[in-house]
């Protein structure tokens, strides 16, 4: 009998410039991640986000997932603005990298089932939420829950 898969996934979110000792940290252990990226984010200062060179380099290493253009709390801005945050963020992420983005993390955790349509709309194919101890796969991949979470 064959023993089931097991499939383990870090993922790290917002773009802080410490994102790159982190990611020396997991090639050196031999681990896999996806780094989310908020390249506006208005939590970080400007100085202290990943480069856009930084960014290219973790990109060549690990997966890069978008996570909207300044890191709203999406549930408080009206869908178009929302909707807007979700596209714009994946263009940026994209234009910074050079490839597309099909991953995206919704920002603090907090969103809607619109704010899933317009995930869908802008073209990814996976969304994590922070939905904790799941452990089956899900059932939509625009709503991916967690095992653990740290913040």
């Amino acid at each position: 009998m064959t023993p089931p898969q097991v499939r383990v996934t870090t993922s790290w979110d917002d773009g802080h410039q410490l994102d790159a000792r982190l990611a020396a940290e997991l090639a050196e252990h031999g681990f896999a991640g996806t780094f989310y990226v908020a390249p506006r984010s208005a939590e970080i200062p400007p100085g202290r986000r990943l480069s856009p060179a930084a960014l290219q380099d973790l990109a060549g290493r690990f997966e890069i997932g978008a996570h909207t253009l300044t890191h709203p709390r999406l549930t408080r801005l009206p869908l178009p603005a929302a909707a807007r945050e979700i596209s714009q963020g994946k263009a940026a992420v994209q234009d910074i990298i050079g490839r597309e983005v099909t991953s995206f993390c919704y920002p603090y955790g907090a969103y809607r089932e619109e704010h899933v349509a317009a995930v869908r709309a802008a073209g990814f194919r996976v969304a994590r939420t922070i939905r904790r101890f799941c452990t089956g796969p899900p059932a939509d991949p625009l709503q991916l829950a967690t095992t653990t979470h740290a913040a």
